[in-house]
């Protein structure tokens, strides 16, 4: 009667829940999804078997709102009632049944917010005390902040991703900031110039022009920390339809403030060197100023105030990040891009210096622009690098993705999963699934449910685990028993035992999850079966293939501990590939479901596809996040063009008094532009597909395979970029009239 606690279940036609569930003329109802009555081929008011007993479905499940909690359906959704349950027969010994209990609590609190305190304490409370009391039943106790671990690991993880991507940007505008004030300081070099011919020393030059710095800094900090305070509500209605939940936008003093001092500890980084560069030259040098930049090391005093700007930014990283291992990651991958970016921009430049000039004037004239004195290459390849960098690998990894999880697994993987098979009907089952036409194998296991709880002689709440192997511990794993070893077992550590083993317990782990466990031959795990603390010695580990979709177990016993309990089987049916496949599919499914009602089918097709829209929705995140960095690094390289505008005036002044042609001038400047993009788009894809390739030797199994496209794409992207911004300076460029430059020098 209490259901649901919380939200309201809606039902077509519009009832109660009684008496959707409730027995009429001894005959108890069921509120079904349609998908269910589809695949049955039924109608809403006809009967539904399930296992020994049969219901009237008279609802369909319109909004179900306990349903938005887990990241999968495996299967659609039959409401019946508790006391109906029973009648089933799906409670024997051996079947998989889980009971789950919710609580509502409540406080009499004046406010909404002291009441929802005070029901978090007690449920915090009662917590502790059903753990006190009941250690040893092997039930998970989880408050509502537990209720999805799945869900909630999936949301952490992605929160990671778009601070990373917040990061991101941040260090490429960081680029984009020094430059443009670089830039800024070339603009006002006869100012700064005449300033110190005045007799004014170096450090009021350089405070005149931080302070500015700041006071735009803190005006441009200020205006982002707004826009992102609004964003959620304006946001959170076109997000809505695509989240399980509500988002209720909020006002978060904390993160703004992390946000506000990331801007600002940003901009006062970036910007001390090129004003250090500045406070050390001498007027004369400013005049100077007009075919190359500053050069050497501020003193030792803003160098010293450039560490403590980089240490404090690098803690707020670290804030922002809000994990330590993360954040110390971005930061030594930033080192580490910057570093081959560096490497890149070296290279490329030492090869422009050593290659013989080409008889084109404008290819001599492109490769003699990337060597000279104050060339732009390290900013443009650093620039628009990180963001290329980041589009390659998303788009290389969706593709490897879809590659896997939309054409070469589904080839091989079993069509069907089918749970609950009882001992004495799996001979009966197996010839079912073999008459139906199609069929090329049928896998079975015995199958048992066990909950890790300890390892070693560690409580397994207590033990340190890494977070890919925690999911093991979170609830019940499926067990299952061996003699022989499986064929194509690939042991990593330690040895099978004999096919006719008799003696202490052991246990064979997966290797990757035994890694995460700190674990190996010889360690012990406690595994609560059925009630009953079993204690098993780890005799192997083994290599898991999961990505085969096949009959897979973190833990494989071996015999003499499971024989004698009430284990059931699972099943997996696989099928020949071809058009026929999917009628074979449905014939199974509909003879299953007549012979077997007690056992439940999964549809591999379907989980796969819902992967894949997870998946989807990921990649649309992940390509968001890159074009932000790409933003990032757009507005970079026009700064980075922008600090070497003065070079490409005079070069053009050059060019006119030499008779050229505007037509002439942009086809002598274009190529270098063009070579620019060329270069950070090579050097982009280099990394882009060395981190998909690892990402897919190690999440995917191995198997990758070029792409052309996203490859073309990022080359593509880093060349039009470049090229485009070059056209704007050249054109700005030959906009000055000659006779202004000539006459003033």
């Amino acid at each position: 009667a209490a259901y649901p606690l919380y939200g309201a279940l809606r039902l077509t036609p519009d009832m109660p829940l009684s008496a959707a569930l409730g027995q009429k003329d001894d005959e108890f109802g069921a509120a079904v999804d349609q998908s269910l009555l589809d695949r049955l081929g039924l109608r809403l008011g006809e009967r539904i078997r399930v296992d020994a007993a049969s219901f009237r479905a008279r609802a369909l499940i319109a909004s179900e709102p306990a349903r938005s909690a887990g990241l999968f359906s495996f299967g659609p959704r039959l409401l019946i009632a508790r006391e109906a349950f029973e009648s089933t027969g799906l409670t024997a010994p051996g079947s998989l049944a889980r009971y789950v209990y919710k609580l509502r609590l409540t406080a009499d609190s004046p406010s909404a917010a002291a009441n929802a305190a005070n029901a978090a304490a007690a449920a915090s409370q009662l917590k502790e005390e059903l753990r006190r009391r009941f250690p040893d039943e092997g039930a998970q106790v989880r408050d509502a902040s537990e209720a999805s671990p799945g869900l909630a690991a999936l949301l952490t993880r992605l929160t990671d991703f778009l601070s990373l991507a917040g990061l991101l940007a941040m260090l490429t505008g960081g680029l984009g900031a020094a430059l443009a004030v670089r830039a800024h300081l070339r603009g006002r070099a006869d100012s700064i110039a005449a300033l110190k011919c005045l007799g004014a020393p170096g450090r009021v030059v350089f405070l005149t022009y931080f302070l500015q710095i700041c006071v735009l800094a803190l005006a441009a900090t200020l205006l982002g920390t707004a826009l992102g305070a609004a964003a959620p509500y304006a946001l959170s209605g076109l997000l809505a339809p695509a989240l399980p939940a509500k988002p209720i936008p909020g006002v978060f003093a904390g993160p703004l403030a992390l946000a506000a001092s990331l801007g600002l500890l940003t901009a006062v980084t970036f910007c001390l060197w090129p004003l250090g560069q500045i406070r050390g030259v001498s007027g004369l040098a400013l005049f100077h100023d007009q075919i190359e930049p500053p050069r050497g090391r501020p003193g030792a005093l803003i160098l010293a105030a450039l560490g403590t700007s980089a240490a404090a930014l690098a803690c707020v990283c670290l804030a922002v990040a809000g994990n330590a291992k993360i954040g110390l990651g971005f930061l030594g991958a930033a080192a580490a891009a910057a570093t081959v970016f560096g490497l890149i921009s070296k290279a490329v430049t030492a090869c422009a210096r050593l290659l013989p000039p080409p008889k084109n004037p404008a290819w001599r004239h492109a490769l003699g622009g990337l060597h000279r004195p104050g060339n732009a290459t390290a900013q443009v390849v650093f620039a628009l690098g990180l963001g290329l960098t980041s589009l390659a690998a998303t788009a290389l990894l969706q593709a490897q993705f879809e590659r896997r999880l939309g054409e070469q697994i589904p080839q091989t993987a079993p069509s069907y999963f089918f749970l609950d098979i009882r001992k004495d009907r799996l001979q009966a089952f197996e010839a079912l699934a073999r008459a139906v036409p199609g069929l090329t194998r049928v896998d079975a296991a015995p199958m048992l449910r066990g909950r890790i709880t300890r390892i070693n002689q560690t409580p397994a709440e207590n033990a340190p685990v890494s977070p890919d192997a925690a999911w093991v511990l979170r609830s019940d794993r499926g067990l299952t028993f061996r003699g022989p070893m499986p064929p194509g077992t690939e042991l990593t550590k330690g040895t099978w035992w004999p096919p006719d083993y008799h003696g202490e317990p052991l246990v064979s782990v997966d290797a990757d999850i035994a890694r995460g466990l700190g674990i190996g031959p010889g360690d012990h795990i406690g595994v609560n079966i059925l009630g009953r603390d079993v204690t098993l010695k780890v005799a192997n580990l083994r290599a898991v293939k999961w990505l085969t979709l096949g009959i897979n177990y973190v833990l494989v016993l071996s015999p003499g501990v499971l024989e004698n309990a009430p284990y059931s089987y699972l099943a997996t049916a696989y099928f020949a590939p071809g058009p026929d496949r999917p009628a074979a599919e449905e014939k199974l499914f509909a003879a299953v479901a007549s012979d077997f009602p007690g056992v439940a089918a999964i549809p591999v097709g379907e989980q796969l596809g819902r992967v894949l829209a997870i998946g989807d929705t990921v990649a649309t995140a992940a390509k968001a996040a890159a074009l932000l960095s790409l933003a990032a690094g757009t507005l970079t390289l026009a700064q980075a063009f922008r600090a070497g505008m003065r070079e490409k005036i005079y070069e053009s002044v050059v060019f006119k008094v030499c008779g050229a042609a505007r037509r002439d001038i942009v086809r002598i400047m274009l190529p270098e532009y063009l070579l620019l993009g060329l270069t950070a788009g090579a050097g982009a894809l280099l990394l882009g597909a060395a981190a998909a390739w690892l990402f897919t030797d190690r999440f995917l199994e191995g198997g990758f395979s070029p792409q052309p496209l996203p490859a073309a794409l990022a080359v593509a992207l880093g060349a039009g970029l470049t090229t485009a911004f070059g056209l704007l300076a050249v054109r700005r460029a030959l906009g000055k009239a000659a006779w202004t430059y000539l006459r003033n020098e």
